[in-house]
């Protein structure tokens, strides 16, 4: 799939821990529970500088710290990774995260040349960004946020459009302006031909989430139908069948990516490393791979390259066959691409080209 020599970019999952409840966050099952399977950690400097020797640090153009399950900035080990990254080569390193954890002296501290993060704030309000990023303060947001840019940071507020915030983005965007910091809105693919997806937390239920009526917010995969939360997905190959027509062109193989995650596993991308989830695709992956194939507490970083392999090599094969449904939906069907616009670029000139 990749060889050690052609890897340019990294993504990194710091933490699979976070202080944030984002109903549709892969980190929670479809009744607002955390996954039974994910053990809550965060990436530690070994494993970390097992991967990053200095000799492959020099080859890399960029370093991204987003992942699945947690926000990096709740691993206090952050700002000592990208040091090092930064004094070995990497050109460039971004950090994503809901910005509400930590003091502003803290954020202040991680402002640096060639690093630039990305505050996830859904709205201009306490009463809107909380609707989804559940346990979240706006206030404490925006103080960061600020203490940060000030300190010299280079910034980006990533605002995601629904019907309760969608009254705020000129607001979100005029304050960003203000603040000196980017603006890009995010229109999600998560209703899935849904035209609404319920909240639950723990089991109780909490309120609707609904798409945004501008069309220009809306994703082509928003349905109609009525959103029915599943505890657990059945697995049935049969029902994949449909996939098997899809061409998968590799996201990850052609940004020369990998993906490292908070439990020191490497895999192809953050798609593949939604290994713990209620859905056929993660069923499917667990079924037919060991997780240990993956880790690189225990392996080298070629040896784990050579499993990636078996997975390219499916690629022309059916779903029955051992073709991954994850890569069949995410790098075979453009229904499933989160889309991203400024005012530089429209949603349809970009379809196909950004992607969460």
């Amino acid at each position: 799939m990749i060889d050690i020599k052609d890897i340019r970019l990294v993504h990194v999952e710091a933490s699979s821990r976070c202080n944030s409840h984002c109903p549709m966050c892969s980190r929670f099952t479809a009744f607002g529970e955390l996954q039974p399977k994910l053990q809550e950690g965060n990436l530690t400097e070994e494993v970390f500088l097992k991967l990053f020797t200095k000799e492959f640090t020099q080859q890399l153009e960029h370093v991204y710290f987003s992942g699945v399950y947690g926000d990096p900035c709740l691993n206090k080990l952050l700002p000592k990774f990208v040091d090092h990254l930064l004094a070995n080569g990497v050109k460039s390193v971004s950090i994503d995260t809901n910005g509400g954890y930590r003091d502003t002296e803290w954020w202040a501290s991680l402002a640096r040349p060639n690093v630039n993060i990305n505050f996830a704030l859904d709205g201009a309000s306490n009463e809107t960004l909380g609707r989804y990023r559940i346990g979240v303060n706006y206030d404490k947001v925006l103080a960061n946020l600020r203490a940060y840019v000030q300190a010299g940071g280079q910034a980006q507020w990533n605002f995601i459009v629904f019907k309760h915030n969608e009254h705020e983005v000129d607001v979100a965007k005029a304050l960003a302006e203000e603040i000196g910091c980017g603006f890009r809105i995010k229109v999600t693919q998560k209703f899935r031909n849904n035209r609404n997806f319920k909240v639950y937390k723990n089991n109780e239920y909490l309120w609707d989430l609904e798409p945004p009526n501008d069309s220009i917010y809306r994703h082509n995969n928003i349905g109609t139908k009525e959103h029915a939360p599943i505890s657990l997905t059945k697995f049935d190959l049969t029902k994949y069948s449909n996939l098997n027509s899809n061409k998968i062109v590799c996201k990850s193989q052609v940004r020369q990516e990998i993906y490292l995650t908070a439990s020191g596993l490497v895999l192809p991308c953050c798609y593949l490393g939604t290994y713990t989830h209620d859905s056929p695709g993660s069923y499917q992956f667990n079924k037919l791979y060991d997780l240990q194939q993956f880790n690189l507490d225990k392996l080298s970083l070629q040896q784990i390259l050579d499993q990636f392999n078996d997975i390219s090599n499916k690629w022309n094969s059916t779903v029955e066959q051992g073709n991954l449904i994850t890569c069949l939906q995410t790098c075979g069907d453009v229904k499933n691409h989160t889309v991203y616009h400024s005012n530089e670029l429209s949603k349809q000139s970009i379809i196909g080209d950004k992607y969460e």
